[in-house]
Order: structure tokens, then sequence, then C-alpha cells
């Protein structure tokens, strides 16, 4: 029997979508409840590059061909470098003082593009392709530098999505706004390898009761593109039954009216 609230532990299973939980609830007896996600665990194992992912310089595609889920950004420029050392490209790699990827040849190139999780970590989630190569001078090469610092660990805020509750909107540019139904956010201030444990008391939200029926959660990053996990992820979910209010009918009103006329003192009817 449902009480007037009661917590839950679910878990994924897919262990090709551990940023996945599928589960189904007991729902209380009213017609609406409170759902709020107190606690999400898992280990901080996010692959931040992948086999698929690749750099286009030239129209020709490279790739680390390999999954990473620990990259700084000086071993990221190093893997490069070994990789282009290994093909007899004349590309180099560096990082410089202010933490920005920098691509340098001594031939003008161009980046056509680049995946997602590349442009991450490189720095260049802002930019738009092709990009052309400048030329220094001083140094007499050619280079591209990108102009934010990569992100070696996802974004800095991830967000546990659900197929229920409100919209919560977003800044995507100048021009768009994108929303979401968020029932979570978490600060990225954890290290690879180690226990993600984010207690959570912001998100309360209100769903119908047979919502619980079949509950979806997904955690993204903060573009709302899919993290993937290589360790399970856990949820504990807090139902909380809401009590209606009675609102009485017209008739009803009527009675009541009727009834405290006639228990009025006799003073008050005349």
């Amino acid at each position: 029997m449902f009480s007037e609230s009661i917590d839950y532990t679910v878990c994924s299973t897919n262990e090709k979508k551990y940023n996945r939980i599928n589960c189904n609830l007991t729902a209380p007896i009213t017609k609406y409840a409170a759902m709020t996600i107190t606690c999400l665990t898992t280990n901080c194992n996010i692959v931040v590059l992948n086999e698929d992912d690749y750099i286009m310089i030239n129209g020709e595609q490279f790739s680390l061909k390999t999954d990473y889920t620990n990259l700084n950004s000086q071993a990221f420029s190093s893997l490069l470098n070994d990789m282009f050392s290994s093909l007899n490209k004349l590309f180099t790699t560096e990082i410089d003082e202010s933490g920005r990827f920098k691509l340098c040849s001594n031939k003008s190139f161009h980046i056509d593009r680049m995946t997602y999780n590349f442009q991450l970590i490189t720095g260049f989630y802002n930019s738009s392709f092709p990009i052309y190569s400048d030329y220094d001078q001083v140094n007499e090469y050619y280079f591209i530098r990108a102009e934010s610092v990569g992100f070696t660990l996802s974004t800095p805020i991830l967000y546990l999505i659900s197929n229920v509750g409100m919209q919560s909107y977003r800044n995507v540019n100048q021009h768009e706004l994108s929303g979401a139904k968020i029932v979570m956010r978490l600060n990225n201030s954890f290290s690879s390898n180690c226990p993600i444990i984010v207690n959570n008391a912001d998100f309360t939200t209100t769903i119908l009761s047979n919502d619980l029926a079949s509950l979806e959660f997904s955690l993204v990053d903060a573009y709302m593109h899919e993290v993937k996990l290589l360790s399970p992820m856990y949820l504990s979910i807090n139902i909380r039954a809401i009590k209606e209010e009675t609102i009485p009918s017209s008739f009803e009103l009527s009675a009541m009216q009727e009834r405290s006329t006639l228990f009025q003192p006799n003073e008050m009817q005349k």
C-alpha cells in the first residue's frame, strides 16, 4: 500500500547506455505526485573521446581509434603528435600558455570539420567550419588556434533529464531557445575514475501519478548530448502523494448556505 511518501533506488543495466534508466514505479492513489531525484551516484568513467571521433584536415580524416575516459590537454596533444608522426604528416599540435589548442604546419591548411567530442576537447565547440590557417611571420609557420579552452571531462554542467515534468529552457545561441525536462543538475567538479555523488533538493517535479508507470531518465551534458558512461548509474527517487483539494459543486454550496442560515441565532434571522 502506498503511503504519503516513499523512496526508491533504481539503476541502469544496459551496458551500451549506462546513462539511461527506464523504470516502473508504484503510483499513489492521488491524481498528482511530487517527484524528487534526491541523489545520483555513479563512477566518473565518462568517455570523452571514442574510436569513431575524428578531425578532418585538408579533406583527410584523422582518428585516434580508441576510447578515452581520462585525457588532459597535454596528453591529448602528445597523442595527436604521435599519430601525425606515425602517418608521416607534417602537422604538430601544442597547448599554448593560455591552455588553448594549436595546430601547426609548414604549409597552408584548413580544418574541414570534426566530431562533437573532438570539438569539446580541442575548444572548437563554438566555432564554424571550415577554419583556415593563419601565417606566423616571426616563426614562419601556418597555424590554427582555438579561441576557447577545451573541456577534458565533458562540460562543466551535466543534467539529468526525464520524459516527464516541466520544461526548463536554456539559451543555445543568440537566436534560439531550447528546452528539456530537467530533473537534476550536476556541477562537474569531480575527477576521472572517482565516484560521483550528487545530492539534490532543487528540482521537485509535479507529475501525473500514472506517469510513474513509464519513467525515463538520461544523463546529458550542457549541450544536451548524451554522456557515455562505462559504469552503472544509480538514482534515489522520492515520490510524494499530493492530496487534492475538494471543490464543492454549486448544489453542495447552496445546501451549505441553507444549513448555515437554519442554524443562525433567531436575532440574526430577523
